[in-house]
């Protein structure tokens, strides 16, 4: 993974670059307290060149291994290089809530879809090779919850895709927004994650104009544990300038 550019808090900041180039990320979100010596030292590197680095929550404060009895200096160590980012480069944050994330990744990131702060929600998004972008979205809560995701208003044509049953369903969105409700866990995907309960989960695909699937390929009706339901507001996402 590599970062070129100087770090700016002004919007410009350099993107996240891996397998030669392939894939770029415009931020990376660190949500754990233990992470690799190694690891923290490339995180801190990464943001002297300008790659947004992001600790969501407490800061990284310990190592998973015992290091041959080193165990506590290794762990200040993970401390002393999270602090470093945060105070010695320009491209370090720390936001605490789910709503600070959600301003904090405003500042940093331009994605084409993306969802209200929820503390509850698990986001994933892949951008396809014909214009369209595939978000996967998990429910971590114990109830069911209540999400919006709002997209670019490039994207015209919507579809839920259900990895539990392989079905494809069109999806209603009005004004670049959807807000549905997903049930609570009960998916055997979730076991064994991070946090490790059982979760729901379901993917969101848009489309730019042109880009459609056969309504032949299409179930009707809306995936399993999936509800629409009416915002309470709608605000348009801008286009990308």
């Amino acid at each position: 993974m590599t970062a070129s550019r100087p770090p700016a808090r002004s919007g410009r900041t350099e993107k996240l670059s891996v397998n030669g180039g392939k894939v770029e990320y415009e931020a990376l979100v660190v949500h754990t307290q233990t992470v690799p010596v190694a690891t923290m030292k490339r995180l801190l590197a990464l943001a002297e060149q300008g790659a947004p680095i992001v600790f969501f929550g407490k800061l990284p404060n310990a190592q998973a291994g015992y290091a041959d009895g080193e165990y506590a200096s290794e762990d200040k160590k993970v401390a002393n290089l999270a602090t470093k980012v945060l105070t010695d480069t320009d491209a370090g944050y720390n936001p605490t809530s789910a709503a600070a994330l959600a301003s904090t990744l405003k500042k940093v990131v331009t994605p084409e879809v993306t969802y209200d702060a929820n503390d509850d929600v698990r986001f994933v998004r892949r951008s396809l090779t014909d214009g369209g972008e595939v978000t996967y979205l998990r429910n971590t809560a114990a109830t069911a919850n209540t999400i919006t995701v709002r997209a670019d208003d490039q994207f015209k044509n919507f579809y839920w895709l259900d990895q539990k049953t392989g079905k494809i369903y069109p999806a209603s969105v009005k004004d670049g927004a959807v807000t549905f409700r997903l049930d609570a866990g009960g998916d055997a995907l979730g076991r064994g994650a991070t946090p490790a309960k059982p979760s729901n989960g379901i993917a969101l695909l848009a489309e730019p104009a042109g880009v459609t699937i056969p309504q032949s390929d299409l179930s009707k009706g809306l995936p399993a544990g999936v509800d629409r339901v009416a915002p309470e507001t709608t605000v348009p996402v801008s286009p990308r300038r």
